[in-house]
C-alpha cells in the first residue's frame, strides 16, 4: 500500500491531428481480435502541437485512468480532449514538429482495460459503477504488462509513509489503476466533465473541487462527453456535453447598443439611486 501517488506532467491545449494512418490491429490475451488468419486494420491518429504546454501535478490516485481505458484511439475529439487535459502518456509530444501516433497507445489501453473489467461497464440508476470482486482475476491481467510501467515508478519514504512518484503519465495511470483494483471502491462519472473518479463519499458528484465550482457557476465543460453506450438521443455520442454543465452565456448586444450614451446614463442613474448628479465646479481662473 502507498499513501501518495505523485506525478508532474504537461497538458497540450494546442494539440491537433495532422494525419490518419491505417495499421494492422493487434490482439491481447484478454481481448482477442481477428477473424482466423484474416488481417484486420484500424485507424490511428498522427498528432503534433505548438506552444510549450501547461504544467500540472497530481498528488493522489484520482480514478481517471478509466477514461483512457475507454478512449477510442481513432476518435479525434476524444483523443485531443485527453491530450489537452491530461497530456501525452509517454511524454514524447513536443513543439517543433515532434509528432506522436495513437498506435503507440494500444498496449497501455489494453492494460487499463484489464483493470476496468473489475467494474460494471455502465453505471446503475444512481450513476454508480460497482466494483465486482468476482471479476478480480480478469482485472489482474493488467500485471502481465507491468514490465512496461512499473520500472517508471520511483518510491521513497516521507516519514513513515511510502510515496510513489511516476516519471510518465502512463506509469501514473497504471499505478492508479492497480491501486483502484486493490481498494475495490465503486466509481462514478463527474457530473460536470464526465471523467471517472473513485467514490470515497456516497454523496460525491464531482471529480474535483474545480469541477464542482465550475458546475455551480453553470459553465460548460470543454472536456465533457458521454460514451456511445450512454447516448440515447442519436446525436454525436462523443460530442454531447453533460446536461448539468449546460448554460451558455447569453449573446451580448450590438456594439452600437453597448455604446449608446443614453444606455450608459441610465445605468449610472440606476446605480446612483436617482440621486442628482454632482455638478462640476467651474475651473478657476
Amino acid at each position: 500500500m502507498y499513501d501518495a501517488l505523485l506525478f508532474a506532467g504537461t497538458r497540450w491545449p494546442a494539440a491537433k491531428v495532422v494525419a490518419r494512418r491505417e495499421v494492422a490491429s493487434i490482439s491481447f490475451p484478454a481481448f482477442p481480435s481477428g477473424d482466423g488468419n484474416k488481417v484486420l486494420f484500424e485507424d490511428t491518429l498522427i498528432i503534433e502541437t505548438t506552444g510549450q504546454g501547461w504544467s500540472y501535478s497530481a498528488v493522489d490516485g484520482e480514478g481517471w485512468w478509466r477514461d483512457f481505458a475507454e478512449l477510442p484511439l481513432d476518435d479525434e475529439r476524444r483523443v485531443l480532449s485527453f491530450l489537452r487535459r491530461r497530456g501525452d502518456p509517454f511524454g514524447v509530444l513536443a513543439p517543433g514538429g515532434k509528432q506522436i501516433s495513437t498506435c503507440d497507445w494500444r498496449i497501455l489501453k489494453a492494460t487499463l482495460r484489464c483493470a476496468a473489467m473489475a467494474w460494471d461497464p455502465q453505471p446503475d440508476a444512481t450513476g454508480v459503477s460497482h466494483f465486482r470482486p468476482e471479476k478480480l482475476r480478469s482485472a489482474e491481467h493488467m500485471f502481465e504488462f507491468s514490465d512496461g510501467w512499473a520500472s517508471e515508478l520511483e518510491h521513497h519514504y516521507s516519514g513513515a509513509s511510502l510515496v510513489l512518484t511516476a516519471r510518465t503519465l502512463a506509469a501514473y495511470l497504471c499505478a492508479d489503476a492497480a491501486a483502484s483494483v486493490r481498494e475495490g471502491l465503486d466509481m462514478r462519472r463527474c457530473t460536470y466533465c464526465s471523467s471517472w473518479f473513485i467514490i470515497h463519499r456516497s454523496d460525491a458528484r464531482w471529480c474535483s473541487s474545480s469541477c464542482r465550482a465550475a458546475s455551480s457557476n453553470k459553465k460548460r465543460s470543454p472536456h465533457a462527453f458521454v460514451s456511445q453506450n450512454q447516448n440515447t438521443q442519436g446525436g454525436d455520442p462523443m460530442a454531447e456535453p453533460v446536461a448539468s454543465a449546460g448554460g451558455e452565456r447569453p449573446p451580448a448586444g450590438s456594439l452600437a447598443e453597448l455604446c449608446k450614451p443614453e444606455g450608459s446614463g441610465d445605468a449610472r442613474r440606476a446605480n446612483a439611486r436617482d440621486r442628482t448628479p454632482r455638478r462640476r465646479r467651474p475651473a478657476s481662473t
